[in-house]
């Protein structure tokens, strides 16, 4: 009978795996990463001339709510320019679930809209009120 005990106490220390006290993965917000992106956009300049802009690079959310870019702007067709940012994201959702392909964000004070494709591994960022669309895909 003692046998029997220890067999069964030693058979339930193996069903337990580590992964069963982790955060699960609808608590982590499914920006947090590093993103290959683009966009192309018309936009007016400050004389009122109206201008093609189209850029791409890497843009990094980070999970302490910062992030940063490096892009190669382009102006027009002419020479890209590099263009380096940090900045302060947060997502707006009432409560998050990252199960939702829809999250809204706010990038340094301005409101975003993600929208995920099923499996979290692109999205489309889309400026709230604006023209402004950048498709990302996940590095």
């Amino acid at each position: 009978m003692k046998k029997l005990a220890f067999t069964f106490v030693l058979l339930l220390s193996f069903a337990c795996s580590k992964d069963d006290n982790s955060t699960p993965n609808n608590l982590v917000d499914p920006i947090i990463g590093s993103w290959q992106s683009s966009f192309a956009l018309t936009d007016e300049n400050e004389a009122g001339q109206v201008v093609d802009i189209s850029a791409n690079g890497i843009i990094i959310f980070n999970a302490d709510v910062t992030g940063s870019r490096n892009l190669l702007v382009t102006n027009d067709g002419g020479e890209p320019q590099e263009s380096n940012e940090t900045f302060e994201w947060e997502n707006l959702s009432s409560a998050l679930n990252s199960s939702e392909t829809t999250q809204n964000y706010a990038i340094n004070g301005e409101a975003f809209t993600a929208v995920f494709t099923s499996n979290f591994s692109s999205l489309v960022l889309s400026e709230d009120g604006g023209d402004l669309q950048i498709s990302m895909t996940r590095n």
